[in-house]
Parts: C-alpha cells; sequence; structure tokens
C-alpha cells in the first residue's frame, strides 16, 4: 500500500508543479494488492491458465499455505504454537500434534505427509464452514477468491478498478484499471 501511495503522492507533486492545483489523492489496500498481482490479471484471447496456481504457489510450509476444500479454497496461517493446538481441536486429530511439534509442522514442506495429511480433512467441508471452526477457534485463516468473481464484484466495477484496452496483437485486452484515484487528473 505505502508503494502505491507514494506513486500518487508523487504524480499528484508533479501534476500540481504543471498546474498549480493541488488535489486529493486516494487509494485502498484492494488497489494494492491489485497492484502486486498485476500481471495476474492480463487477460486476452489464448492467455494462458496462470489464477489457479500449482504446489509450488501454495505457500511456504503445510501450515502456512493454501488448501482446497469441498467448495473453493482457503489459506491457513498457522505462526504460533497455540494456533497448531487450536488447529488440532477443531480437526480433532490429536495425532497431528503427537505427530508433529509445531516447529517440526512450520519446517514440513507444503507437499509433504501434513501437507498431505492437512489437504485431505480440509477436502471434507466447504470454506465457510471450515472458516467458521476456524475463526471460532481463533486459528488464522481466510477464503480464497478465485478472479472471475474479482471481476465481477460490485466494489471493483464501482471503483473503475478494471479496464478494457484494444491491442493491436492481443484485441480486447482486460487488466487492472488506474489504482491511485486522483481527484482532478
Amino acid at each position: 500500500a505505502a508503494l502505491l501511495t507514494a506513486y500518487g503522492v508523487s504524480a499528484a507533486l508533479y501534476a500540481r508543479k504543471r498546474t498549480g492545483v493541488g488535489q486529493r489523492v486516494e487509494t485502498a489496500l484492494l488497489n494494492a494488492s491489485m497492484a502486486v498481482q498485476s500481471g495476474n490479471f492480463i487477460f486476452y484471447e489464448g492467455r494462458p491458465d496462470m489464477e489457479n496456481g500449482a504446489p509450488d504457489l501454495w505457500g511456504s510450509s503445510a501450515i502456512y499455505r493454501i488448501y482446497p476444500t469441498a467448495d473453493s479454497s482457503l489459506f491457513l496461517a498457522v505462526v504460533e504454537p497455540t494456533h497448531w493446538s487450536r488447529l488440532a481441536e477443531v480437526l480433532q486429530d490429536s495425532d497431528l500434534t503427537r505427530c508433529y511439534n509445531f516447529a517440526q509442522a512450520q519446517h514440513e514442506p507444503v507437499e509433504g505427509s501434513l501437507g498431505q495429511a492437512l489437504t485431505a480433512m480440509f477436502a471434507k467441508k466447504t470454506t465457510a464452514e471450515w472458516l467458521t471452526q476456524l475463526d471460532a477457534a481463533s486459528v488464522p485463516a481466510a477464503p480464497i477468491f478465485a478472479l472471475p468473481p474479482l471481476f465481477s464484484d460490485e466494489h471493483i466495477a464501482a471503483n473503475d478498478l478494471i479496464a478494457t484496452h484494444t491491442h493491436p496483437q492481443w484485441g480486447e485486452v482486460r487488466q487492472t484499471g488506474i489504482l491511485t484515484k486522483f481527484s482532478r487528473t
């Protein structure tokens, strides 16, 4: 967010120097998130499927990664020993904490045996069901939203965060809009 804000302020100062008139600069965390991922937000005919990722993009360990659920996916962020013990309670699987202590679980690879066990468990319920249980137990987790719903989101549309352009080679291209808003330019 800081980089996008710095860009916005710099651009507004440049405009003020040229015009002598200041303006309001506005951005949001969503805009910053889109800016960081802007390369993934370019769509054109024949574009390869990049949004579904691969295991190497799912996370950094078995307890800090994306897991598919019965209907979509969630991101699990077990970063403290208490999260680890609470996760075992939610999953009703004390074998997890017997087989792995928190330090071991932190270093367990994304696709290792712990990751495979958690994958099987998370696949049994929907993301909403898991998030309700994990939230009640204070285990950090968040839903993963696929890109297509993002592009039809009312908030995204209302803030012009997606733009469509015509490219001479690729035809119609959808991509991020202007992610910093200016009151004058």
